[in-house]
């Protein structure tokens, strides 16, 4: 009996332990075989940001998943009533609409990745504010990138039956 106790942990550890080295193992494999396309203008940040997380070299004839960015909206609101009742407070706020589709077939999902930091506006020192308010929007950027690649592993997971043999085992 005193010794099922520690077996039945140290399954236990090993078994979590596997999640760990499994997870996000298809992301790298959907990442290679992914095309980017704009259908509007973008800002530069976060396409810098996003083909920096795409940075594997895909050609068309090798693709299998297209990622199309239609629209990016940026607005910085001033928020009225805070939940901390602070004034002066900004609301910077990020929709991107996109679609990922499987080139081969006609499968196609489409989605908008929302992201949104507030910032208390220092009118003293204005500078802060401005230094502040870049790193968020590289924060919103990122998180963006996370919802959309995200997605791309969902959909590559959902519709792994449709690639080819060797594509879907490919390492």
């Amino acid at each position: 009996m005193k010794h099922i106790k520690p077996l039945f942990i140290l399954l236990s550890v090993l078994l979590v332990s596997c999640g760990w080295l499994v997870r996000d193992t298809l992301l790298d494999q959907t990442i290679e075989w992914t095309i980017l396309e704009y259908e509007s203008a973008i800002s530069e940040g976060f396409s810098i940001t996003l083909e920096r997380a795409l940075q594997k070299n895909t050609s068309n004839d090798e693709a299998e998943y297209l990622l199309t960015i239609s629209n990016e909206i940026q607005v910085e609101q001033e928020q009225i009533a805070t939940e901390s009742l602070l004034p002066g407070q900004l609301r910077m706020l990020k929709n991107v609409r996109y679609s990922i589709s499987a080139i081969n077939g006609g499968r196609v999902e489409g989605g908008t990745a929302v992201v949104w930091r507030d910032l208390h506006d220092d009118e003293i020192n204005p500078s802060v504010t401005e230094r502040e308010k870049a790193f968020l929007q590289e924060e919103i950027d990122a998180g963006i990138v996370q919802q959309l690649l995200a997605h791309l592993e969902r959909f590559a997971v959902n519709n792994m039956g449709d690639l080819p043999l060797g594509k879907r085992y490919k390492n």
